[in-house]
């Protein structure tokens, strides 16, 4: 009976079609977008390696690893980071005092000179490709395997070689997978988008404190933005977060072009 009920199991047309479109967008397409952007602007795409290393050192290496073990380790922290506050303060507050500790590492090791405008929205657009490529997009292209394999009747094959419990394990992924609807693929590419112009807002606040002498005053602005754009999940209601996501990255968006604008900075 268990094996019927998988065998029964399908993904339809309209989620697969959108997974595919999400999976491109979260990996080839921001990939085109930082390149196209340092080829136009003329700045060193070494600027956004730098940024991808501030991700991978503070996510990939340190937190991501040290949340693991203590969720392991101590059941209650995680029941703690589903409650409201445990969002803010592992999800929001932790997030941000690694990655713009990391961010911030960076960019003082960079000579003064190349802490201009342009390299700060290149490090940030590093930073933000990097987090969706590896989360999102690789993610992303994992499921859609999966759902190709369970609509060719290829993955009830792999059940049959899985123990009861792997296959209880797993029932609640591919429940999600079957039931996905096709617009939340549109909000996962939005709230991307979102997370990748507030890093290059949150960039910009750090190379601005280095330049500007204020270290330390744009660095705690930057942490707790940061605490504030991750927390926003608390909410519950996935619109209304993606409204707010969106929202703001407009908002960041006129700001930088205004600045860029204003200040007239080049490359020197």
């Amino acid at each position: 009976m268990f094996d019927s009920f998988f065998t029964d199991l399908s993904v339809p047309t309209s989620v697969i079609v959108m997974a595919v479109i999400s999976a491109v967008i979260n990996t080839i397409g921001w990939i085109i977008l930082l390149i196209v952007f340092n080829k136009k602007m003329k700045t060193k795409f070494t600027v956004s390696l730098i940024g991808m290393l501030a991700f991978f050192a503070s996510q990939t290496v340190i937190r991501m690893p040290l949340l693991s073990v203590l969720q392991m380790a101590i059941p209650e922290f995680m029941a703690f980071t589903s409650s409201p506050l445990g969002i803010v303060l592992i999800g929001g507050l932790t997030a941000g005092l690694f990655e713009e500790t990391a961010r911030l590492i960076c960019v003082s090791v960079m000579k003064p000179e190349n802490r201009h405008f342009k390299n700060s929205v290149s490090f940030g657009l590093g930073h933000g490709v990097f987090e969706a490529v590896t989360l999102v997009g690789f993610t992303m292209i994992s499921n859609l395997v999966v759902m190709i394999m369970i609509n060719s009747g290829a993955f009830s094959e792999i059940l049959k070689t899985m123990s009861p419990v792997d296959r209880m394990t797993i029932t609640p992924t591919l429940m999600a997978l079957c039931g996905a609807e096709p617009y939340t693929f549109i909000l996962g590419i939005l709230e991307r988008a979102s997370s990748i112009t507030f890093h290059v807002f949150a960039s910009y606040l750090i190379f601005k404190g280095k330049r500007e002498g204020k270290t330390i005053q744009y660095y705690i602005t930057a942490v707790l933005l940061h605490t504030l754009s991750n927390s926003i999940i608390a909410i519950g209601n996935i619109f209304i977060i993606e409204g707010i996501f969106v929202v703001s990255a407009i908002i960041g968006i006129i700001y930088l072009v205004k600045k860029y604008k204003s200040e007239k900075v080049s490359d020197s």
